[in-house]
């Protein structure tokens, strides 16, 4: 024996049927197994050896090898009906790993005898796949053998559920399917197959003509009939001998046995039924004709061709529209004369989907019918043809995709050729033509052709195809249409340049620069603007030599808007070119753009300063300061009102004490804006008045700090009532007189009151003095009683009203408002020093406690030079202490400045002639400006003629007097 087995010696023994042998080594090797997991009885059952059965059974009966095997099976399987007797008992109804019994290997090996001893035992088991025993019969045809199986296992279904008569269907053992048909018959699979759809699947006619009375009427799950899978195959014989019955049916989709049939190309079933199926439709419309074209069955669309021309799927596509989707040629030709000038639901015909295809042959077919239709957009097939669309079917599957770039191009270009001749011209609902389509895929074979059959036409937005050379990037088609098509513009005013610039095509805007230059569009915009706006620097680079001193609508120029910009490099570019010649005829003979203004008068100056560009102001302040708008607006009052104090500095020596037409200043205009720290910067025109005599204090009323405004205004209406006839020209002297104190304070660069009092000592004695004179009596010219009001001077009238204690009262309302507005004098840290110390309240006096923390020198009244001063800032969010202290102080000595004059008001003022010098009967209500006359009322003022009657002074406006009683609104 062959030891590489691993038998032992009861093993070899048992082959030999050496009983002795077996008695011998029965104890020692029993149940021990060779390399494949094979005992000593499975050796004896294999050779036959009854005796050593006997003795090895009750021993070593239901063991299996490592395929599962038993002793048994391998009786079974070598037929030795002896052992099979001796171990049936116990070993039946065992399986292997893949379920196989022992009375499947005995069909299997077609051993009858025994295969009737275990069908008693193991009947109706089935493997791991669900065959029976009669399964594996029908399969291999041994049915005959076997007929008592039949009996015991019919009906039964694997994991598929298909019966034993399928099994035999499929292999075509009518015998088999003869014995099975009345227990099995009907049964469907799954998949609700029956065994005749099996058998017409695999074209077995005799079973299925001895099937159909039983199953013909039964169709899978699907829908299919038999004829339909016998269809699909190509079974004529089988399609023709159901056809009577099961013509017309249709599956769950719609398909027919006509449609399967035709699209596999099985010319004798179409020709079978053709006659029965015909003009039936899918689910989504298509016919047979339809599947024919689609798979390129010629022979099968000319058969079908009579029966289904012209019909029209769910989507309106007609079957030579599909074959011209697919390049199936023939079938165009066969199709051409019966479905040409069809179009589909979006309005396109066979002949602009070949030509959208590249398909060359097809469309010299289709031409003579369909050439010059239109889809829904109007779009011809020539238009179809010049470039490639992204809905091309063959890139959908796939295929041909390395040749886009390739062959692809030359197919279009010879589908186009063949319609130039037939619809070169055309164009389509928004005007556009076939060589404006053919700048979406740049092929410069068709456009070379186009460009000489339709330049110079438009679409609807007046677009050139130039243009959307542009606007597509085509720069190479500039060579072929610039001497055409340059120089148009659409009805935006856009030229081809001015696309190229909008799209950094800077090789195109080079190109075209010598024919479009200085276009502007329907915004005056050129390109070189808007390359300069969208920052595109090669487009800019290009164009500066060509478009250099053009304004837009607004008046821009190039230099204004660089002006802007924190990029330097293009001003300084332009001011380099400053009185330079352009080298094109067309053009303005000078590039320099300095001076120039834009709509609102501005220059470039004025936009940098105005979008606080420090270094753009420091480039043109040479050029272009000085300069103001026609409402007298210049750079410095630009920068001072959005608070760019560095370029305030600039130009602040050029353009200080500028007014404009409102007589406004820079100084004005930043403290309206609120932009304090500008005051030391232009404190020059701290004395100007406006138009209005408003001088820089009213304008610097900050309107977050509750009460102070309306304070302030209530204390002008209590001055200009002190008299009637001089209040204007009073009012006016106190702004101006103490602004020149302020002036000289703030040259000085004080920052205590102490210091104030010292620098001032001159104007305030001088002052006091003819207080003093006056109150004397002096100068006896002053009494406010008998002077008449045409000599009334400025001195005079301040004099006759003011006394010592209340000019000092004045005096300190405004040192105390201008410490307010200018950061560094802040009196809330020096008031021990200040002359009028002792009008202060419990609160103020805390104040002073809390913010007095610098040392001062009392014998001089100078402050100590370390002493540290916080800024005053009106824009933050959160007022300061000091801030709060002056407010307080403003309103307790306005309010005392007040009460004292309203003593005087009671007792003067009716020594004053109120009527109207024209009437004689209303009271003075108007004060005439700039005279500061007031001896009219509003009825009267109409007859003045426009000038005083007291000086004969032009009137430029005049302001009217409250009333008793009057507020704010009514001023």
């Amino acid at each position: 024996m062959d030891d590489s087995l691993g038998m032992t010696p009861l093993m070899v023994s048992a082959v030999t049927n050496d009983i002795v042998g077996v008695r011998t080594y029965l104890d020692e090797h029993m149940k021990q197994t060779d390399q494949l997991g094979r005992t000593a009885l499975m050796w004896a059952a294999m050779h036959n050896h009854g005796e050593t059965i006997k003795i090895l059974a009750s021993f070593e009966a239901g063991l299996q090898d490592k395929d599962g095997y038993t002793a048994l099976m391998y009786a079974a399987s070598k037929g030795h009906t002896d052992s099979v007797l001796q171990l049936v008992d116990v070993e039946a109804r065992m399986k292997n790993k893949n379920g196989v019994t022992a009375l499947m290997c005995a069909v299997e090996n077609q051993h009858v005898e025994i295969a009737t001893i275990l069908a008693a035992y193991e009947d109706r088991l089935q493997d791991n796949k669900g065959w029976t025993a009669l399964m594996r019969a029908a399969k291999n045809n041994t049915l005959a053998k076997f007929p008592f199986l039949v009996e015991l296992e019919h009906s039964i279904a694997d994991g598929k559920k298909w019966t034993s008569m399928m099994y035999a269907a499929s292999k075509g053992h009518l015998e088999a399917v003869e014995a099975l048909l009345p227990y099995e018959g009907m049964l469907q699979d799954y998949e609700g197959k029956t065994a005749l759809v099996i058998a017409s699947f695999l074209g077995h006619k005799a079973i299925v003509e001895k099937l159909y009375s039983i199953e013909g009427s039964i169709a899978d799950r699907l829908g299919l009939t038999p004829m339909m899978w016998a269809a699909e195959k190509g079974y004529h014989e089988i399609v023709h001998f159901m056809s009577e019955t099961q013509a017309r049916c249709q599956d769950n989709r719609g398909w027919t046995a006509l449609m399967r049939g035709a699209q596999n190309g099985f010319e004798k079933i179409v020709e079978i039924l053709a006659p029965l199926e015909s003009q039936q439709i899918d689910t989504n419309g298509f016919t047979a004709l339809m599947y024919a074209a689609i798979k390129n069955q010629p022979a099968c669309a000319k058969l079908l061709a009579p029966w289904e021309k012209g019909f029209r799927n769910t989507g309106g596509l007609t079957a030579l529209i599909m074959a011209s989707q697919f390049d199936h040629n023939d079938i165009i030709a066969l199709l051409a004369e019966h479905e040409a000038s069809m179009s589909c639901s979006n309005g396109r015909t066979a002949l602009m989907t070949a030509a959208m295809h590249g398909n060359v042959e097809g469309t010299r077919i289709l031409a003579p019918f369909e050439a010059r239709a239109r889809d829904s957009n109007g779009m011809t097939a020539l238009m179809h043809s010049v470039y490639l669309h992204a809905q091309d079917a063959r890139v959908k599957r796939d295929i041909l995709v390395e040749l886009r770039s390739e062959n692809l191009y030359e197919l279009h270009a010879e589908v186009a050729s063949c319609l130039y001749d037939l619809e070169c011209g055309m164009t389509d609902a928004r005007g556009m033509t076939a060589l404006m389509h053919s700048m979406k895929d740049k092929n410069l074979i068709i456009i070379s052709k186009l460009a000489e059959t339709e330049p110079k036409m438009k679409d609807h937005d007046e677009r050139t195809a130039l243009m959307h050379a542009a606007l597509t990037g085509a720069t190479d088609v500039v060579t072929f249409l610039s001497d055409s098509e340059a120089g148009m513009k659409d009805a935006n005013g856009y030229t081809a340049m001015i696309y190229a610039a909008q799209r950094n095509l800077h090789e195109f805007v080079k190109r075209l620069a010598p024919y479009e230059a200085g276009m502007q569009d329907r915004y005056s915009m050129t390109a070189l603007m808007w390359g300069f706006k969208l920052g595109f620097s090669q487009v800019v680079s290009h164009l500066l030599d060509y478009e250099s001193g053009y304004q837009d609508k607004r008046g821009m120029s190039l230099l204004m808007m660089a002006a802007a910009e924190p990029n330097q490099s293009m001003l300084k570019e332009l001011i380099i070119k400053h009185r330079l010649s352009l080298h094109h005829c067309n053009l303005p003979s000078s590039a320099s753009e300095i001076g120039l203004r834009d709509n609102e008068g501005q220059t470039a100056l004025m936009h940098a300063a105005l979008s606080g560009n420090e270094s753009a102001v420091q480039l043109l302040l040479p050029y272009e300061a000085g300069q103001q708008t026609p409402r007298g607006t210049t750079a410095l009052m630009l920068a001072a009102s959005r608070g760019h104090k560095e370029i305030v500095e600039l130009l602040g020596p050029k353009e200080r004490t500028m007014q404009d037409v409102n007589g406004r200043t820079a100084l004005m205009l930043a403290l309206q804006n609120k932009n304090f720290m500008l005051c030391r910067l232009l404190l020059m025109e701290i004395p100007a008045l406006d138009n209005r005599y408003l001088s820089c204090y009213e304008y610097a009323i900050d309107m977050r700090v509750i009460d102070f405004s309306d304070l302030l205004l209530n204390a002008r209406l209590r001055l200009m009532s002190l008299s009637r006839l001089s209040c204007y020209v009073f009012y006016n002297h106190i702004c101006s007189a103490f602004a020149q104190l302020i002036l000289h304070i703030l040259k000085s660069s004080c920052n205590s009151l102490a210091q104030i009092k010292l620098r001032a000592s001159a104007n305030l004695s001088l002052l006091e003095q003819q207080v003093s004179n006056a109150l004397n009596g002096s100068d006896t010219g002053l009494d406010v009683a008998s002077v008449q009001v045409e000599v009334l001077s400025d001195e005079s009238l301040l004099l006759n009203v003011m006394n010592p204690c209340d000019l000092k009262n004045l005096e300190v309302l405004f040192e105390i408002c201008s410490s307010v507005m200018f950061d560094d004098l802040d009196l809330a840290t020096q008031l021990p020093v200040h002359p009028v110390s002792t009008i202060n309240s419990d609160e103020c006096v805390e104040g002073n406690k809390e913010s007095s923390q610098s040392p001062m020198d009392t014998s001089s009244g100078v402050a100590n030079e370390s002493t540290q001063t916080m800024p005053i800032s009106l824009a933050t969010q959160e007022l300061s202490h000091s801030f709060q202290y002056h407010t307080r102080t403003v309103r307790e000595k306005l309010s005392e400045y007040m009460n004292v004059y309203n003593s005087f008001l009671h007792a003067d003022l009716s020594q004053v002639d109120t009527a109207c010098i024209i009437c004689m009967s209303w009271a003075v209500e108007c004060i005439f400006i700039p005279c500061g006359h007031a001896c009219c009322c509003r009825y009267c003022l109409e007859f003045s003629s426009h000038r005083c009657p007291i000086c004969r002074s032009e009137i430029k406006d005049f302001l009217m007097l409250p009333c008793e009683g009057a507020n704010r609104e009514e001023l």
